[in-house]
């Protein structure tokens, strides 16, 4: 049986498109984290903060990045879409969704870093598994390990 040519397929849970644009993952992430922490608004609602901030690390921003050392977006109008869920939890676990108050403060005091700086670790460490054999794939062959610090641009 021949297979079929489709725009995009999830694997693994991340949905890869036919261009390897991640705009399509993005919306998916975006749209499943944003349910589950609507479900939490909904059963959690007069919880402490404790407990939703709890059910937030570990229901949604877990939606948020999943596999995100592979898929990371560079675009910006994609980071733009998954930030936001974050600030929106952030008034969830605080109950402040006054058009007065910023998030940032809130966001600080929970102790949160963005999740585009999460992502970035993430790949950082991916990138320490893998040059240490730690994981079950090895680093290109045209990856050149750098001997010494240099000014100049790598060629």
């Amino acid at each position: 049986m021949p297979i079929s040519k489709v725009n995009s397929t999830k694997y693994l849970g991340v949905t890869i498109s036919s261009n390897l644009s991640w705009n399509e993952h993005v919306d998916n992430i975006c749209k499943n984290a944003n349910s589950t922490l609507g479900l939490l608004r909904r059963v959690l609602g007069g919880c402490s903060h404790k407990v939703k901030h709890t059910a937030y690390r570990t229901l949604v921003r877990p939606k948020l990045e999943y596999a995100s050392c592979v898929w990371n977006p560079y675009k910006q109008q994609n980071i733009n879409k998954i930030e936001p869920v974050q600030r929106r939890a952030a008034r969830y676990v605080f109950y402040d969704y006054s058009r007065y108050s910023h998030v940032t403060p809130m966001i600080q005091s929970l102790g949160w870093d963005s999740l585009h700086h999460r992502r970035l670790l993430s790949q950082g460490t991916m990138f320490y598994k893998i040059y240490m054999c730690h994981v079950g794939t090895s680093l290109a062959p045209d990856v050149i390990l750098n001997e010494r610090p240099s000014r100049a641009p790598n060629c």
